[in-house]
C-alpha cells in the first residue's frame, strides 16, 4: 500500500443538524406560501417533533450554526414545505456517505429512514397539525462533555473570520503540544468558541519536525491569525479528531487510541460559515489520555493522486489502485471520504487475494461543507487484502483547464481514510529496561557503543522514507550513497549500513553484525564471534526505539 497517503485521519462521530444556512431553499426565513392539504395526518407535537429533536434542533436552536430556530411548531410549520423538499432529496440531514445497508451503516449517521422521509410529507400533505399545543418545543439536552480532560489546548486568538471568501472561511491554528511524553488519545471534545459561526472542526499531528516547519512558515506568510488552508492543513499531517455541531465529547473505537508525538505541536482547521454574522472565535480542544494500554489506531488512506481531470464535463470519473506489498489483514472501524467542491461520487473498495471485494465506503452525494469521520456500527474484519481501490466522479462544467490533484481551490482530492487496527490486544508497552529482550547488551548494542547514541528524549523526523536525523545532529541514513549511522560531529558514518531485501548488515571497522527478519517480523542476528540472537518482532522494534534507530510516531 502507499504508505505516503498512509496513517492518517483520526476522528469522531456528530449529532446530525438539518438545515445549514448556506443552503438558501432549505432554511429560509421568509412565510411558506404554498398550502398544505387538509387530510388526516400526523402532528407536529407527537410526529414530527420528536424527528426534529433528534435530528436537527442541535444546529436549529439559539445561538446555534443554523440560521433559524426549528424547536417551535411556528418556525417549523412556516419552514414545512422547505423541509419536505429537502429531505426527499437526502440534502438534509446533510450526510454525503450512503446509509441504506448497501455498503455499511454507521452509528453516528445523519440519515432518515424512508418512512421518516414520508412520515414529513404525510404531516405537511395533511396540514401540518400542531398536536397538542405546547409540547415538544424545547432544544435537546446539551451533549456530552468530557470531564476533566488530561490536556486541553485553544487557538490561542480570538479570531474574527475573514468575510472575503464568500462567507466561508477556512483557517489553520498552531496550538502548543499537548503532551510532553507519549501518550494515547482515547476520547476528544472540540468546543466551538462561538457555535453561531464554527461549523466543523478538524485537528492535525503534523507528520515531523519539517512538517511543524512547514506550518509556521505557512503562518509566518499570511497576515493575521493562523493561515488560510483550504482543502487540508497544507502540510504532511494525519487528522486527529473531527467535529461538527452538537457532537459533544467523542470516544475513539472501544479499546482504541491514537499515539500522539511527545512535544509535537498541532494544527486546528476550522471552517466558519459566517450566514449568521461575523463574530469573534476561540475555539479549544480538550483531550483524554489512555489510563491503561490501548490497541493502537491507524488512519490509512486510499487516494489517487494522478488524477487528471478534464474541463467541463457534466461526471468524469478517476480511478487508482492503492496495492499492499504483501496482503494484510487488519480491523477498519470507520471511514473519512475527502473530495473538493468539484467531487460528486466517491466509492472504495477492499479487493483480496481470493478475488473477492468489500465495499468500505460509498458516497452517493458529496458535499465538501459536510465533512466528517462515519464509523460502522459493526467493524469489518478483513483478511489477505492486496488493495484499496478508489474511484471518484467529478462534476467540472465550471472549468475551463485541467484539473489535478492539489490543495488549493482550484484543485482537487481523491481520497479515503480509514480508521484501522491490526491486532487485537494492546500493543506491549516498550520499556527500555526490557531484560527479556536479548538485543539489550547484545553484540548489536555493542557496535552502536560510541559512535551512534542519539539523545532519544529529543525530537526527530523522517526524510524521503530513508534518513532518520535526531536533534542532536545524530542520523542513520538507510539507502544509497553515504548509507550508514552517524554520531553528532561526524561527516562520515561511523558504521556503514547495507541493506537487503529482509535485514541489514551494519560494518564497523573490521567487525560486522547482520540481522535478518523473517516473514512473521521475528529476527535473527548474526554477531562477529559467529553467535546468533534470536528476537521477536516486537523486541527488534522495541531496541530500535529504546536505540534511537526508529522515530517515534
Amino acid at each position: 500500500m502507499r504508505r505516503g497517503m498512509g496513517n492518517r485521519f483520526v476522528g469522531g462521530g456528530s449529532v446530525a443538524c438539518l438545515f445549514l444556512a448556506a443552503l438558501a431553499v432549505g432554511c429560509g426565513t421568509g412565510d411558506d406560501d404554498s398550502e398544505p392539504t387538509n387530510t388526516a395526518a400526523p402532528t407536529y407535537s407527537a410526529d414530527i417533533a420528536p424527528l426534529l429533536k433528534e435530528n436537527c434542533t442541535t444546529c436549529h436552536q439559539a445561538g446555534g450554526i443554523a440560521p433559524i430556530a426549528l424547536t417551535d411548531y411556528a418556525s417549523v410549520r412556516k419552514n414545512a414545505s422547505k423541509i419536505v423538499v429537502k429531505t426527499s432529496e437526502r440534502q438534509m440531514p446533510p450526510m454525503p456517505v450512503n446509509n441504506d445497508g448497501s455498503c455499511n451503516t454507521y452509528t453516528n449517521a445523519r440519515w432518515l429512514t424512508d418512512g421518516e422521509i414520508a412520515l414529513i410529507k404525510a404531516w405537511y400533505d395533511g396540514g401540518a397539525l400542531e398536536g397538542e399545543p405546547g409540547t415538544s418545543d424545547d432544544p435537546p439536552p446539551p451533549p456530552p462533555s468530557l470531564a476533566d480532560p488530561d490536556a486541553v489546548v485553544d487557538i490561542g486568538t480570538d479570531y474574527l473570520p475573514d468575510t472575503s471568501h464568500d462567507g466561508d472561511d477556512y483557517r489553520c491554528f498552531i496550538v502548543p503540544a499537548p503532551a510532553a511524553d507519549r501518550q494515547f488519545v482515547t476520547e476528544y471534545e472540540v468546543i466551538p468558541g462561538d457555535a453561531r459561526v464554527v461549523h466543523h472542526v478538524i485537528v492535525y499531528q503534523p507528520s515531523s519536525a519539517d512538517a511543524v516547519a512547514d506550518a509556521h512558515a505557512r503562518d509566518d506568510a499570511d497576515a493575521g491569525d493562523g493561515y488560510t488552508c483550504f482543502g487540508s492543513s497544507g502540510v504532511d499531517a494525519s487528522p486527529l479528531a473531527l467535529w461538527a455541531p452538537g457532537a459533544g465529547s467523542i470516544p475513539m473505537p472501544a479499546g482504541t487510541g491514537v499515539e500522539l508525538v511527545p512535544g509535537r505541536e498541532l494544527i486546528v482547521q476550522i471552517h466558519y460559515n459566517l450566514e449568521n454574522g461575523v463574530y469573534p472565535d476561540r475555539t479549544s480542544v480538550a483531550l483524554r489520555f489512555a489510563k491503561e494500554p490501548v490497541i493502537s489506531g491507524y488512519y490509512w488512506a486510499a487516494a489517487d493522486t494522478e488524477m487528471v481531470l478534464p474541463p467541463g464535463q457534466a461526471h468524469v470519473e478517476s480511478s487508482a489502485s492503492n496495492a499492499f506489498d504483501q496482503p494484510a489483514s487488519f480491523k477498519v472501524h470507520g471511514a473519512i471520504p475527502h473530495m473538493h467542491t468539484l467531487g460528486q461520487t466517491l466509492h472504495v473498495n477492499a479487493a483480496t487475494k481470493n478475488g473477492k471485494e468489500q465495499c468500505l465506503v460509498d458516497v452517493d452525494r458529496w458535499d465538501f461543507h459536510w465533512q466528517n469521520a462515519w464509523w460502522y456500527e459493526k467493524p469489518l474484519t478483513l483478511a489477505d487484502v492486496t488493495s484499496l481501490d478508489i474511484r471518484c466522479g467529478f462534476d467540472t462544467t465550471s472549468r475551463s483547464e485541467t484539473v489535478r490533484w492539489g490543495d488549493s481551490t482550484r484543485d482537487e482530492m481523491c481520497i479515503s481514510y480509514f480508521y484501522v487496527t491490526v491486532r487485537d490486544e494492546p500493543d506491549p508497552v516498550i520499556s527500555c529496561d526490557d531484560t527479556a529482550n536479548p538485543l539489550f547488551g547484545s553484540c548489536f548494542e555493542d557496535m552502536l557503543a560510541g559512535c551512534f547514541e542519539p539523545d532519544v528524549a529529543g525530537t526527530c523526523s523522517v526524510k524521503d522514507g530513508t534518513t532518520l536525523t535526531w536533534s542532536d545532529g545524530s542520523k542513520l541514513i538507510a539507502a544509497g550513497d553515504g548509507a550508514g549511522l552517524y554520531g553528532p560531529d561526524d561527516d562520515t558514518a561511523c558504521i556503514g549500513i547495507e541493506a537487503g531485501p529482509a535485514g541489514a548488515t551494519l560494518t564497523r571497522g573490521d567487525d560486522t553484525v547482520s540481522y535478518a527478519v523473517a516473514s512473521d517480523g521475528t529476527a535473527t542476528l548474526s554477531c562477529p564471534d559467529g553467535s546468533t540472537v534470536a528476537a521477536t518482532a516486537f523486541q527488534l522494534n522495541e531496541f530500535a526505539a529504546c536505540r534511537g534507530l526508529s522515530c517515534p510516531r
